[in-house]
């Protein structure tokens, strides 16, 4: 082959798109998979009484006992040096209906018990 056609076609490639692999839509249960693991950060609200905005720092651990479709979250809320606030909620996915089922508990309150629809309205990929 030529040099001049070699060098023609290497150029070309230069300025070629590259296509990248399109990565295949997860559905929702296996991106709320993706969750597993130790986060922290904080929940931010307003006291309406005095218009101040607050944060109070949280921990929250999610965890599945390998079934691919149960979650379990341990939150715990520093609510002050004596008011830890823990809050431990279960769901359950099923793929099929497209639902995510959880129940949650937090001494002193009553259960909350919730079904919500899950879908996955975009996808770029496993991190967005």
């Amino acid at each position: 082959m030529p040099v001049r056609l070699l060098l023609l076609l290497l150029s070309l490639t230069l300025f070629l798109p590259v296509v990248a692999e399109a990565q295949p839509a997860q559905t929702a249960v296996e991106l709320r998979l993706g969750l597993i693991g130790r986060w922290s950060g904080a929940l931010g609200y307003r006291d309406y009484q005095t218009d101040e905005l607050f944060e109070i720092p949280v921990v929250t651990t999610i965890e599945t006992p390998g079934d691919g479709a149960t979650l379990i979250r341990r939150s715990l809320f520093n609510d002050g040096p004596n008011n830890p606030v823990w809050i431990t909620t279960i769901s359950l996915d099923d793929a099929e209906a497209a639902t995510s089922t959880s129940a949650s508990f937090r001494a002193g309150k009553a259960p909350d018990l919730s079904t919500e629809a899950v879908e996955v309205a975009a996808f770029v990929d496993s991190t967005h």
